[in-house]
């Protein structure tokens, strides 16, 4: 009964979303991407599946449709499948799949994962994982050697690591070390490397060309920090943070939530003349900021009502806010993909 109550429910979103694009067929017109999340399933407290939602179609698939809680998840470089974190054999493993929802394979178990993030190459993927006492290490794992034992790179024993991300060469592995020092480790072996101070909840990005990571400073100040020597940029103003810096596509800019009369926006700074755009959104709950892959806008999951309604994905574009998702559901970690050659053997 609650698939069909799912399955109804998408019917309808479906229908209402493209009234609302044909309502708006005025404005900007809607970039063709295919949009992965998860979702927390209404009437389950531990059900979550894998959503793909393609702007196309303005209809989203469920490609799980699994019992078990399907998490935390990484698109591959080429777009053709997803890494993702479920519980279907009991205990939290680290599986591969089709983009489509088929050919699902372990790939690491015998660890505690919390997060996967696809390597440049899509050869490998890095793991947090977490160990006893409830420290993180970071590990990378080959994706081509199903059930093959994880590789710890980090191996420490009284720090906590986490917030891993690849450098655009798939040859470092940053990461924040003990909420406060952003770290950079050569991942062929070598020892880490201490960049710079940092807030705690501040994700690293790399800039497209390798050569820069974004990051925010303690006091909450945005930052940009060149690992080969050390040089760091302070960018303009002061900001709560919502989320951590993201580079966009081209290297020009980088965006990320803030909050502005109570109200999360999203900020932009141009990097060649430090100039800010905000954009203002009425959220009052954020959880997380991706850019679009052609660097036009972004997807962002939030919440508008203080009630608690669910979290929702929203593509902003051209100045305008576009909801993709309907309550009852909660999204989480929007990730995008270009939707030319989609489904994945389209012409």
């Amino acid at each position: 009964m609650r698939r069909l109550l799912l399955r109804a429910g998408l019917l309808l979103y479906a229908s209402l979303l493209a009234g609302v694009l044909l309502a708006t067929a005025a404005g900007p017109r809607l970039p063709g991407v295919v949009i992965a999340c998860y979702a927390l399933l209404s009437g389950s407290p531990n059900n979550y599946d894998i959503f793909l939602i393609d702007t196309r179609t303005a209809i989203a698939h469920n490609v799980t449709r699994h019992p078990a809680a399907d998490t935390e998840l990484s698109w591959s470089p080429d777009g053709t499948r997803l890494a993702f974190l479920s519980t279907r054999d009991r205990t939290m493993a680290v599986y591969v799949m089709a983009a489509d929802g088929r050919q699902v394979q372990p790939v690491a178990t015998g660890i505690a994962p919390l997060a996967v993030l696809w390597s440049p190459d899509g050869t490998r993927l890095a793991l947090l994982a977490a160990r006893t006492g409830g420290l993180r290490d970071v590990y990378v794992v080959t994706v081509a050697l199903a059930g093959a034992a994880p590789v710890n790179v980090t191996d420490t024993l009284v720090v906590d690591e986490s917030l891993p991300a690849w450098s655009p060469d798939g040859a470092s592995l940053a990461f924040v070390r003990d909420a406060s020092r952003l770290f950079v480790l050569p991942v062929a072996g070598g020892p880490a490397r201490l960049i710079a101070a940092v807030s705690g909840r501040s994700q690293p990005s790399w800039s497209p060309d390798g050569q820069w990571l974004a990051h925010f400073s303690p006091d909450n100040i945005p930052r940009l920090t060149r690992p080969a020597d050390g040089q760091t940029r302070a960018l303009p103003g002061g900001v709560v943070m919502l989320s951590a810096p993201v580079w966009s596509p081209q290297g020009d800019r980088i965006a990320f939530l803030t909050e502005q009369r109570g109200r999360a926006v999203i900020r932009q700074i141009n990097l060649a003349d430090e100039s800010m755009t905000d954009v203002a959104g009425a959220f009052v709950s954020v959880g997380g900021l991706a850019w679009l892959p052609d660097g036009s806008g972004w997807i962002v999951s939030a919440r508008v009502t203080e009630p608690d309604f669910g979290q929702d994905i929203y593509l902003v574009h051209g100045g305008h806010w576009q909801r993709l998702t309907l309550p009852p559901h909660y999204y989480w970690r929007p990730a995008a993909q270009p939707a030319a050659g989609w489904p994945p053997g389209a012409g």
